[in-house]
């Protein structure tokens, strides 16, 4: 995939270069030239409407409701459009994509950018990447900072930039057939609140692995903290009372085999839920102070 901004191509060229070679747009009255060599090593995909291109994508991000937006497509260089008439290889789709985990953030974020919370980059082969697949088919990809959950567990704001990029999309790219979202464990939980309270931003929803509901998870990691703090065997905070923490798991008397007897649950998640999920409960003033400086 090849990003390239920018609404509109301008007609310039540089010089040395004829007006028939495709080029992508840099910047105002730019175009960065494609040798034709290059034409082979773009993929070319064919649309869920049937139209065969390059698999170049247009990267849009900017700031909407205070916070950072992402909006990707499918784009062909050189050809303009409008909200009224769209490139051809958009099918008016949209897919909303967003970010796992959950925290309180007082400063912006930035978009997600990913398939499955927690995944690491370079696992689109063995867990799928739907985004892709999305791009290749037509469609548009949306993605807001305040709709990531990790970032912004508020539901009025995190419906409110998707309902104001939306409009966006509309406004600058042209009529949305539907829209569908996707996302996993906090994207899930995004997807479920959203959908609930404003019916009608979705009209589709693919929740990749979410929860029964939110105060039950809540409890859960709530009570594997305190039982930790009780035992002598909560997670340090940083890599500096790792030993320790060592120390006291080998001399504590509690094997980890007798953990689920006591958490009712497998002994990775306490860790896991020290490590992630307790101390993004609450905001770290510190680094907010130090943002706000």
């Amino acid at each position: 995939m090849t990003q390239a901004p920018g609404p509109t191509v301008p007609g310039t060229t540089p010089p040395g270069q004829s007006d028939g070679n495709k080029g992508l747009p840099i910047g105002e009255g730019e175009v960065r030239v494609l040798s034709n060599r290059a034409d082979d090593d773009i993929a070319t995909v064919t649309t869920d409407e049937g139209v065969e291109m390059p698999f170049i994508v247009r990267v849009e991000t900017g700031v909407m409701n205070r916070d950072r937006y992402q909006v990707m497509s499918l784009f062909q260089p050189g050809n303009d459009w409008t909200a009224l008439n769209p490139q051809e290889q958009w099918n008016g789709k949209v897919l909303i994509h967003h970010g796992g985990n959950v925290g309180v953030s007082y400063g912006m974020g930035s978009p997600p950018n990913g398939d499955i919370s927690g995944a690491t980059n370079g696992n689109e082969l063995l867990l799928g990447d739907s985004i892709s697949v999305a791009l290749a088919r037509g469609f548009i990809t949306l993605s807001t900072a305040q709709a990531n959950l990790g970032h912004n567990v508020n539901l009025v704001t995190a419906a409110e930039s998707l309902m104001m990029a939306k409009e966006h999309i509309i406004e600058n790219y042209g009529p949305v057939r539907y829209t569908i979202g996707t996302g996993c464990s906090g994207g899930a939980i995004a997807q479920q609140h959203i959908a609930n309270a404003y019916p009608g931003i979705y009209q589709g929803l693919i929740v990749q692995c979410s929860y029964p509901d939110v105060w039950t998870t809540a409890m859960q990691f709530a009570d594997y903290n305190l039982i930790s703090n009780y035992l002598g065997l909560q997670m340090p905070e940083g890599p500096e009372g790792f030993f320790s923490f060592m120390a006291d798991l080998l001399t504590n008397g509690l094997l980890p085999t007798q953990w689920p007897f006591i958490y009712g649950h497998l002994p990775v998640n306490p860790v896991v839920s020290d490590l992630a999920f307790f101390p993004a409960a609450y905001p770290d003033q510190e680094d907010c102070r130090h943002s706000a400086g």
